[in-house]
C-alpha cells in the first residue's frame, strides 16, 4: 500500500513541476496575426474576427513566464479597430 501511495505522490509532484509552453505550429498564420514590436517581448495582434488590436507582453526568464494583454488604444482613448 506504501508503494503505490509513494508512486501515485511522485507523479503529483512531476506533474505540478512541468510547465506549459505556447507553440505556434503554423509560421504563416502566426506571421499575419503577430507583429513583433520590441525585441520579441512585446507584440501587437489583430483579432481576426472583430478587429482589435492587442499588445502582448510575452518574456520568459528564470523559468517564469511573465505577461499579460490589453487592448491597443487609439490617440483619442477608444479602443484601437480595423474594419
Amino acid at each position: 500500500m506504501k508503494k503505490i501511495i509513494c508512486c501515485v505522490l511522485c507523479a503529483c509532484v512531476c506533474m505540478s513541476l512541468t510547465g506549459c509552453d505556447i507553440v505556434i505550429k503554423d509560421e504563416e498564420s502566426s506571421r499575419k496575426e503577430y507583429k513583433s514590436v520590441s525585441d520579441n517581448d512585446i507584440y501587437e495582434f489583430v483579432d481576426p474576427d472583430t478587429g482589435v488590436h492587442y499588445w502582448i507582453y510575452s518574456h520568459s526568464g528564470y523559468r517564469a513566464g511573465m505577461g499579460g494583454m490589453t487592448p491597443r488604444l487609439a490617440s483619442d482613448g477608444s479602443v484601437m479597430v480595423t474594419k
